[in-house]
């Protein structure tokens, strides 16, 4: 029997977030809270950490949800990256403001610049981790968290925020519109785009790409 026939779709990413923690074993080391970057705003942040083998300093990746929030997708992928020497702070913005998933229509809340400031939340607490390099901790989204990665590139995004020891080194986006790219940004920034993506409009994506390469940003676009 498909799983979809016995667990109601609102479920499903409440329950494989559930899943993470038991494959973590429960630990409370492996749950992370941590504050908003928000200086208004009283929100707390949950996060599930993946720290791979070693002592350290490791390299870590903070890695942001789609409007769909925690899927199998996002739990794989975090997975992966601490296989690859990472570690990872999977952010849950939906679960601090009491949501399991976004309609993935209106990008409300919260926000994607909201999710960004989630973001330079995960980043200080990583920072504050004895096991972690803090010159060397990137962000990765995926549609929706793609947005709140493409915003926590840009220099703009990181003078307003003003993060102790500076922004992200990389940004890493699956799919995003890419109206949120920054005109500036100093980190380099991957773009992961479908060819036959027709909600995020990759030519769009790649128009505006290689505009800024010519001006000399740092993005790399893939498809």
């Amino acid at each position: 029997m498909k799983w979809g026939a016995v667990v109601p779709s609102r479920l499903r990413p409440a329950i494989i977030w559930a899943g993470v923690a038991l494959l973590l074993g429960g630990c409370a080391e492996h749950l992370a809270h941590f504050p908003t970057a928000s200086p208004g705003a009283s929100v707390t942040v949950s996060g599930s950490l993946l720290r791979p083998e070693g002592t350290g300093p490791l390299p870590a990746m903070v890695v942001l949800h789609h409007c769909a929030g925690i899927t199998e997708v996002i739990t794989d992928w975090g997975l992966w990256l601490r296989s690859e020497g990472y570690v990872t702070l999977m952010v849950n913005s939906f679960a601090a403001r009491g949501r399991t998933r976004n309609t993935c229509a209106t990008w409300v809340n919260p926000t994607p610049e909201e999710v960004a400031l989630d973001a330079f939340g995960a980043l200080a607490y990583l920072r504050s981790l004895p096991f972690v390099d803090k010159d060397r901790i990137g962000v990765i989204g995926w549609s929706y968290g793609a947005l709140a990665s493409l915003l926590a590139s840009g220099d703009s995004f990181v003078s307003q925020v003003r993060p102790e020891g500076g922004g992200f080194r990389a940004a890493v986006a699956f799919y995003p519109q890419c109206s949120y790219l920054s005109p500036a940004t100093s980190i380099p920034v991957l773009l992961l785009l479908g060819g036959a993506d027709y909600w995020s409009q990759p030519g769009v994506c790649g128009d505006r790409a290689e505009h800024l390469q010519r001006a000399g940003t740092p993005i790399v676009l893939k498809d």
